[in-house]
């Protein structure tokens, strides 16, 4: 009993103590994480943003590649945010792909215990066969779209730094 408790309570002391460890983003010094070519964004000073691929960073400013090199001065930038994941139309094509295997393989279990009878039987089995394909492909599809993607922010300065 008593190695259960010592478990738990380093357990918890590793959890509760991680938030302590996170980057902070805050700190100007988190944008040399990026590495050359991540998508980037930059909301400027003015709060207009800015799209392009990281090229690199030094302690006066950032410059990113928007067909062709954009430097920024520290004191211009706002925040900056890298792309993560996939792009959507890859999450959108997978999730499409996974769909439609997935209402395949239950329409073609459903269609082989049905003998002939029921929806997946008889005359109209075929029909009900691409609707249950089709739909799950569209499920699919729609949760690939929509899942993921985004940017996290790696800076953002202080609310007192001008």
């Amino acid at each position: 009993m008593r190695l259960k408790t010592q478990v738990a309570s380093i357990a918890l002391s590793i959890t509760l103590a991680a938030p302590a460890f996170a980057a902070d983003p805050n700190e100007w010094t988190n944008l040399r994480s990026l590495q050359r070519g991540d998508r980037v964004r930059i909301v400027r000073a003015d709060q207009s943003s800015l799209d392009g691929e990281f090229d690199n960073v030094n302690n006066t400013g950032i410059t990113i590649d928007t067909a062709g090199p954009t430097k920024l001065a520290k004191d211009d930038v706002l925040r900056v945010s890298v792309r993560k994941g996939m792009s959507r139309g890859k999450r959108t094509l997978i999730g499409a792909g996974i769909g439609l295997g997935v209402g395949g393989a239950v329409a073609a279990g459903v269609a082989t215990h049905s003998n002939d009878e029921g929806l997946f039987g008889g005359p109209a089995g075929g029909f009900m066969t691409v609707i249950a394909v089709g739909g799950a492909g569209l499920i699919g599809t729609l949760v690939g779209a929509l899942s993921g993607g985004g940017y996290k922010t790696v800076y953002r300065r202080a609310a007192s730094q001008h």
